[in-house]
C-alpha cells in the first residue's frame, strides 16, 4: 500500500472499518479487533496510529508481526482470512492488519464472539449472535466448497500441495502441519473434509481439472493491433492454477516489447520488459481469484497487442463495489476466499484489498498510462497500455502543466517526486504522475529510465 493511500485512510478516522492503536495492545485485544472485523463487514486495523490521527510508530514492529500471526491463527475459529504488513508514514514504521468480511459467521475469539459497535469492538450480545448464525445459516454452500464426484487426493499434484504446506510452515502462518498426509493438508486449508475433495482442491492443485471444468483453460493470444482478424501466436493453457500462472506469465514475457536502454556511464544495454511485470502478475492473480470458475460459459483470456495488454475473467463484482471502487482502498472480498487463501500461505497474495492500488502504482512508477478496469462480455477485463489511447491524448494542458513547461527549459529534467513536491497539497501523487505521462505522451516531455529512477526531460515541443 502507497503512503497516499494510507494517509488517505487514517485522514478519514476511525469508523466501523478503521481502528488505531497507537501501539501494539494486548495480542488478546487485536484478536478481538480481527474477530469483530470478520463478523461485521471487514475492516483495518493500524497500529502506530493514535486516535486523532498522529503517526506515532511502532519501534519494534518486525518482532510483533509474527505474534499478531500467532493469536490470530490460533485463537481465532473457524479459520479466519487476514493480512499483517509493516507499512512506513513519516519515517515511522506502523503495522497494519486487513480483514476481508469473514464469509463463515459467527467467528470466535478465545471462546467469546465480537463484533463491532460504530467505532468500537464488543462482546456480541445473544440477539446480535442470533443475526451472525441466521446469516450462516440462510448462506448457500459456495462452489468452491462442493465436493468434486469422481476425483479423490491421487488425481492432484502432490508435489504442489507438499510445496503449499512447506510454505505456510516458512511463512509462521500455520502450526501443526508436519504430517504428509495429504487429506489431513487438505482439510487444514478447508479444501477436503469426510474422504472428499472440494472444487477448490482441484482448481488449486488438479493434475487435469479441466476433464471436469473445461472453463478452467485459459486463452491467451498476441495480435498486431486490437482489431486485427491473424494472430502472431495463439494458445490455450490447461492445469492447476499455479501451473496456469506460471504459463501464462511465461507466454506473456514471450510476446510483450522489450525496451533498451544505454546506461549513463558504460556501453552494455540494459532490456527489459515494456511493461512492468509485477503489475502484469498482480493482475492474472486477481482474476484467478476472482474469476467464476462455476460457470461453463466463463472463463478467462489475456490478448497481447502491440499496445496493450488486457486481462479478463468471467464473473461481476461482488456487490456494493464499483469499478471506481478498484481504484481506491477497498476491503476485500474475493468471489473465491478459500483460493485465495491458499494464495496467501503461499505468499503470492501479500495484502487484503489494494492489489489494484499495487497495479496502479507499478504503471505510473514506469511511466505508464493509469490501467483501465471495465465490464466486458460478462466479466472484468483490465488494459494496462503502452500509451494514452486516443481519447486520453485528446487533452488541454490544465495550470499545473502550463506552469511546468513555463518553468523548464529545453533538455531541463524533472522527476516524479520533484514535480509531486512542487505541487504538494494541491493534488494526489497519483494524479501528479499522471500529469507528467500525458505531457509525455503529448510529445513535451521524454520519458528516460524505468521505475524509481525514472525522469522528464522537456522537449522542443512547444506549446499549440
Amino acid at each position: 500500500m502507497k503512503n497516499i493511500l494510507l494517509q488517505q485512510i487514517i485522514a478519514t478516522g476511525e469508523s466501523e472499518r478503521v481502528e488505531f492503536k497507537s501501539s501494539v495492545p494486548t495480542m488478546d485485544v487485536v484478536g478481538q479487533n480481527v474477530c469483530a472485523f470478520l463478523n461485521a463487514q471487514g475492516g483495518t486495523l493500524i497500529l502506530g496510529v493514535d486516535d486523532n490521527g498522529r503517526v506515532s510508530g511502532i519501534k519494534d514492529a518486525a518482532q510483533q508481526i509474527d505474534k499478531i500471526k500467532m493469536e490470530l491463527i490460533d485463537k481465532i475459529t473457524p479459520r479466519a482470512p487476514f493480512s499483517v504488513q509493516i507499512e512506513e508514514l513519516d519515517r515511522k514504521k506502523i503495522i497494519l492488519i486487513e480483514v476481508p468480511q469473514g464469509m463463515e459467521k459467527p467467528y470466535i475469539h478465545a471462546d467469546r464472539i465480537f463484533v463491532r459497535r460504530g467505532t468500537s469492538s464488543v462482546v456480541a450480545t445473544g440477539s446480535e449472535i442470533n443475526v451472525l448464525i441466521e446469516q450462516r445459516s440462510s448462506s448457500w454452500t459456495p462452489w468452491e466448497r462442493l465436493p468434486v464426484f469422481g476425483f479423490d487426493v491421487a488425481d492432484l499434484d502432490k508435489d504442489e500441495i507438499l510445496r503449499t504446506a512447506q510454505e505456510a510452515r516458512n511463512n509462521r502462518l500455520v502450526r501443526d502441519l508436519e504430517q504428509k498426509d495429504l487429506y489431513a493438508i487438505l482439510e487444514k486449508f478447508y479444501l477436503s473434509a469426510g474422504g472428499s475433495i472440494f472444487n477448490s482442491a482441484l482448481i488449486l492443485f488438479g493434475n487435469s481439472p479441466s476433464r471436469r471444468y473445461p472453463q478452467i483453460r485459459v486463452r491467451t493470444s498476441r495480435l498486431k493491433t486490437e482489431k486485427s482478424t491473424d494472430f502472431i501466436d495463439n494458445r490455450i493453457f490447461e492445469g492447476h492454477l499455479f501451473a496456469l500462472l506460471e504459463n501464462v506469465i511465461g507466454f506473456i514475457q514471450q510476446n510483450i516489447p522489450i525496451r533498451s536502454e544505454m546506461p549513463k556511464s558504460g556501453l552494455i544495454r540494459k532490456d527489459s520488459p515494456a511493461y512492468p511485470m509485477a503489475a502484469i502478475r498482480e493482475g492474472l492473480l486477481n482474476a484467478l481469484v476472482h474469476r467464476d470458475y462455476a460457470s461453463f460459459d466463463g472463463g478467462m483470456s489475456v490478448r497481447i497487442t502491440d499496445e496493450q495488454v488486457e486481462i479478463w475473467n468471467s464473473g461481476v463484482l461482488p456487490e456494493g463495489l464499483t469499478i471506481d471502487d478498484l481504484k481506491k482502498g477497498h476491503t476485500s472480498r474475493p468471489h473465491n476466499p478459500d483460493i485465495a487463501y491458499v494464495l496467501f500461505l503461499r505468499g503470492l497474495v501479500e495484502q487484503m484489498g489494494s492489489g489494484t492500488q499495487r497495479i496502479i502504482n507499478e504503471c505510473l512508477e514506469n511511466g505508464l498510462p493509469e490501467p483501465e478496469w471495465k465490464i466486458k462480455s460478462g466479466g472484468i477485463a483490465l488494459t494496462i497500455r503502452l500509451k494514452a489511447s486516443k481519447v486520453e491524448r485528446v487533452f488541454t494542458l490544465n495550470v499545473r502543466q502550463l506552469e511546468l513547461l513555463n518553468g523548464i527549459r529545453q533538455s531541463e529534467q524533472v522527476s516524479p517526486r520533484d514535480y509531486f513536491q512542487h505541487v504538494a497539497g494541491k493534488i494526489q501523487e497519483r494524479r501528479a504522475r499522471t500529469d507528467l505521462v500525458e505531457l509525455a505522451d503529448a510529445g513535451y516531455l521524454e520519458r528516460m529510465g524505468k521505475g524509481r529512477s525514472i525522469v522528464y526531460v522537456r522537449t522542443d515541443k512547444q506549446q499549440e
